[in-house]
């Protein structure tokens, strides 16, 4: 419980910080979308660039100062450990930041994670407890961070069992489960929605549209092989920059800002454009150009070296994809309903994303809170995950894991 609450505690300012900087920034209520839209062109490429800039010269202090430092959470956790060093996760958060404020399309989930894991570490050093305990603290606060990120607290603690430990034992999953509890009461108690994703009354589908959506299932697998296919593409493009992290940041912001003037839903993590889809009618063609212009502005921020998740901006581009399957259908007289593409959408390419259809059937039904969409989301993440294990695809997190030993 008390790992727990040092995390979403850590989380939950993380958010304050982010919240109070896109005031700053980009002014009003800090809605980057809105401001954005309304911003001289310059300005907008001004702002993202600048972002980026920082952010690389705060990433770039970080290795300087703290050369031998390279656990993250998840790192420590697949290796048995239970100690995190806070220098260099503290200047990693930093540059996080800056990434975040000023639009670049990565997700806010990874740094807000990190810190949470980091309280857990610094909490079971304090209470000078043992390796055991404090690699449950680690791990029940790092929990504790996706639960609060993400008002799910069943799949935060499934995200690490599933993901990191591959195990569903309960002396790990049982204490998870607690501080993940403790978590989502913190944030119950806060002001704003119940649910992260709410979801406009939607009609019971039929047996044909349940059939409908098993197909976006595929989609997705395949779609998220294309994903990797541009993130090693878009690894490669910044290569020769690698030395010159302010302006490898800088060109990714920069980027980002560019395709901001085609349409500023492609700045920030992408919760915004989930949300818009969620409550309004997007035609076809807005979903394609959104979708086509916020995967290649994810592509340039994350390959540039950004510091950031890529869970809620996966969210979105499942969304889009979902949203897009249905509009195409529906020109044949499908009438399959907008929403809940849009939720199986995401629901399938996470699941194919993170490899771990659980956690991704789980938290979506959790962020909407319809359980009508139970086996619908089931079917879609299934197809999902196998055909990305057929074509060969890792996860997120795999590859960085494997790449650190």
């Amino acid at each position: 419980m008390l790992a727990g609450l040092a995390g979403a505690l850590a989380a939950l300012l993380f958010r304050l910080l982010l919240e109070q900087g896109s005031m700053l920034l980009w002014g009003g209520k800090g809605d980057v979308l809105v401001q954005a839209g309304v911003l001289p062109w310059y300005g907008v490429l001004l702002l993202t660039c600048g972002g980026g800039a920082l952010a690389g010269g705060l990433l770039q202090q970080a290795q300087r100062r703290y050369p031998d430092q390279h656990g993250d959470y998840m790192t420590v956790l697949a290796n048995g450990g239970h100690q995190l060093r806070p220098g260099r996760s503290m200047w990693h958060a930093a540059s996080a930041a800056a990434s975040i404020i000023s639009g670049c399309a990565i997700g806010r989930e990874g740094a807000m994670i990190q810190l949470a894991a980091q309280a857990g570490s610094q909490l079971g050093a304090c209470l000078r407890t043992d390796a055991v305990t404090a690699t449950q603290m680690l791990a029940c606060a790092a929990a504790a961070g996706v639960a609060f990120a993400y008002q799910s607290p069943l799949a935060g603690a499934l995200f690490i069992a599933e993901i990191v430990f591959r195990s569903y034992s309960p002396r790990l999953l049982l204490p998870m489960l607690l501080a993940c509890g403790v978590a989502w009461l913190l944030e119950r108690a806060l002001p704003g929605p119940a649910l992260l994703y709410a979801l406009p009354r939607l009609p019971t589908l039929s047996l044909l549209q349940v059939l409908l959506l098993l197909p976006l299932g595929l989609v997705c697998g395949v779609f998220w092989s294309l994903m990797l296919l541009g993130l090693a593409r878009g690894s490669k493009l910044f290569r020769p920059l690698m030395p010159y992290m302010v302006l490898r940041l800088a060109l990714g912001g920069l980027a980002c800002g560019v395709l901001a003037l085609l349409t500023p839903y492609v700045l920030g993590n992408g919760s915004s454009v989930i949300q818009n889809a969620l409550h309004a009618y997007w035609p076809a063609l807005l979903l394609l150009q959104v979708l086509l212009c916020k995967f290649l502005a994810i592509i340039l921020s994350s390959s540039s070296g950004a510091q950031g998740g890529l869970f809620t901006p996966t969210l979105c581009l499942g969304a889009l994809l979902g949203g897009l399957y249905a509009c195409l259908l529906n020109v044949f007289g499908a009438d399959l309903p907008l929403q809940a593409a849009l939720v199986a959408g995401m629901a399938g390419l996470l699941a194919a994303a993170i490899r771990a259809p659980l956690t991704a059937w789980v938290m979506l039904l959790e962020m909407t809170g319809d359980p009508l969409l139970a086996l619908p989301l089931a079917m879609v993440v299934a197809s999902a995950y196998w055909l990305a294990g057929q074509l060969g695809s890792h996860s997120l997190y795999a590859a960085s894991l494997y790449g650190r030993g």
